[in-house]
């Protein structure tokens, strides 16, 4: 080296270099920072606080700062956190000024309960509102309410070629190729996933209430689409119903037809097996009380019997002993003659009881009740003929009412029974369901159509302030974001800086 470089500065010793290296540009740098320190005693850095004054140069692990660090280090930070802050705000403003205004318009729809308070009847109401929900959020209602109002031709709606698209239709125009021909694509998917985007239907609350909110960049379009969700919804449910109401009356006409032709075969075949057993009767009830009716007549006649042999008794013992108090003949001759019989006799007595009584007026008097017994002995043997005529009578109509008894216990007990009774309830069995589908079939026509219980409680109106963005969320939120990053990096400052003055 030359004799200049012995200088006292680095930088003229560095350029005197022939080759200068970079070691020796190092050699030079260490040599500047290590008169800089010694210059400022160690403590300036090169943020340009001196470390002597600061008391974050004591060891902060060991002793905590104090208070009045800590005031030291707001002060020396607060411009980055108010630069922070009112970065967020410009931040916040940008969003508010540049962000397009959102709409959101409101339909309410009530759903009547069904009637009953009970856990059911709340679970089906559950069920009815989620359906009911679901159905309005179909792709069904929303293609319906994209035709209604022509949204596939709204700027907001309608579909939009991709990024990549119209960057490849770009590349194609410039390079002068004409793009190939292909088909037109259905664009209905596409409507209906940006319309789907605005709409939100959900249950408000534990109520029987659905609101129905979407949210467009113009309040009247937002509000026109809403109240045509809600009216769509309700006429596809007025078109269900009718739908069911038809097919329910077909199905009911089906069946009532079909029971009553059954219900007539079931009639004619109880009336031909009547007709091969000489009845007349196929009901139970009414052979219970023929039964009952034959018994009863059974037990008359069996008493009637009993009575004439206990007359044929008597009238035997008549004509063994002549004693006329046994006779219970009551016919108009036996009356007279017994009345005729019993004076003689008393005539008789009374003459003997005389003391003027003569044989000739005794004999008379015995004469006449001789007379007067034999005409009663014949009257008696002529009503014991009559008796016996009728008591065989009666004998044999006991005969033929048991005889009927009989009949009709094995005809209950036969198999053509049975089967009869297997066709008298089919017959019935048809007849009832015949009936029953007229009154379901009568009910159904007079019934009202609309049976979902669902209307509309309040139209929707085009809002008059829009739903996003939300001035006073956005800058809370941007000055809260702001004030945590400047507070942030403040922190991040001073760490280092301590550690710097640490090094």
């Amino acid at each position: 080296m030359k004799d200049s470089d012995q200088s006292d500065d680095p930088f003229d010793a560095f350029w005197q270099y022939e080759n200068p290296t970079v070691e020796s540009f190092l050699g030079v740098a260490k040599t500047v920072r290590g008169r800089r320190i010694g210059e400022t005693g160690g403590g300036v850095m090169m943020d340009g606080f001196e470390n002597s004054d600061d008391p974050l140069t004591v060891d902060w692990r060991e002793n905590p700062p104090s208070v009045a660090s800590f005031l030291g280090a707001v002060r020396r930070q607060a411009k980055t956190v108010l630069l922070c802050g009112a970065a967020s705000l410009l931040l916040a403003m940008a969003i508010i000024v540049f962000s397009t205004p959102m709409y959101t318009a409101r339909v309410s729809l009530y759903l009547e309960s069904a009637a009953g308070n009970d856990l059911r009847s709340e679970l089906g109401t559950a069920i009815d509102l989620d359906t009911n929900a679901e159905l309005i959020r179909s792709d069904t209602t929303t293609a319906a309410v994209i035709r209604q109002l022509d949204l596939d031709t709204q700027p907001e709606f309608a579909p939009q070629p991709s990024t990549l698209g119209r960057l490849v239709a770009t590349l194609r125009q410039w390079t002068g190729r004409a793009a190939p021909d292909s088909e037109p694509s259905d664009t209905m998917p596409v409507v209906i996933g940006k319309v789907r985007k605005g709409l939100n239907v959900a249950r408000k609350g534990n109520t029987r209430l659905i609101e129905l909110r979407f949210t467009s960049t113009s309040p009247t379009l937002s509000a026109d689409i809403a109240n045509a969700f809600a009216r769509t919804h309700l006429a596809e449910a007025a078109d269900r119903d009718a739908t069911v109401t038809a097919q329910r009356i077909a199905q009911l006409e089906i069946l009532s037809e079909r029971a009553r032709e059954k219900a007539a075969d079931a009639d004619t075949h109880v009336r031909s097996l009547l007709r091969g057993t000489d009845r007349v009767a196929a009901d139970p009830q009414q052979v219970q009380q023929r039964s009952f009716a034959l018994r009863q007549q059974l037990s008359a006649l069996e008493a009637k019997a009993a009575a004439l042999t206990a007359k044929l008794s008597r009238i035997a013992q008549y004509e063994q002993t002549g004693d006329t108090s046994a006779i219970t003949i009551d016919t108009p001759a036996s009356r007279r003659l017994l009345t005729e019989l019993a004076q003689a006799k008393d005539r008789l007595a009374k003459v003997r009881q005389g003391s003027d009584a003569s044989p000739q007026s005794v004999a008379a008097i015995t004469g006449s009740i001789a007379t007067l017994e034999a005409s009663l002995r014949q009257e008696v043997r002529l009503a014991a003929s009559a008796i016996e005529v009728e008591l065989e009578t009666t004998r044999a109509e006991r005969q033929s009412v048991s005889s009927e008894i009989g009949r009709l216990n094995d005809y209950v007990a036969s198999d053509t029974w049975a089967t009869l009774q297997a066709a008298r309830r089919d017959k019935i069995f048809y007849d009832g369901a015949y009936h029953e589908y007229l009154s379901q079939l009568e009910q159904a026509q007079l019934a009202p159509q609309n049976h979902s219980g669902l209307r509309i409680v309040a139209d929707a109106v085009p809002p008059t302030l829009p739903s996003s963005p939300n001035k006073m969320v956005v800058l809370a939120i941007s000055l809260t974001l702001g004030i945590f990053l400047g507070i942030g990096l403040a922190g991040l400052i001073e760490w280092k800086r301590n550690e710097r003055s640490r090094a």
